[in-house]
């Protein structure tokens, strides 16, 4: 991940940096505090989800549950793959 943002609508953007040497394809993700699962898996929105080579793909992350951000706290976004593969990312609720 180069850097996150919070949304006006009070939800995070990653920004995520492909520096591999294969397109990747982005299924689904997790929000997690403290080890818990918090939310999800929720589905990586079409236009979203494709990283290719050598580029940066913004990806919003909604919760699609109840689940809701409490300011000044730590979360893990799990983003998993096509291929299964996670990758975990910290952001801090805005």
């Amino acid at each position: 991940m180069d850097s996150y943002k919070w949304e006006t609508t009070g939800n995070p953007t990653l920004y995520i940096r492909n520096v591999g040497t294969v397109d990747i394809t982005l299924q689904s993700y997790y929000i997690e505090e403290a080890g818990q699962t918090k939310d999800g898996p929720t589905a990586v929105p079409s236009g979203s989800n494709t990283v290719a080579v050598n580029s940066v793909q913004s990806v919003p992350i909604t919760p699609s549950g109840t689940f809701t951000w409490v300011s000044g706290h730590s979360y893990t976004v799990k983003l998993v793959t096509a291929r299964g593969t996670q990758f975990a990312f910290t952001v801090i609720a805005a």
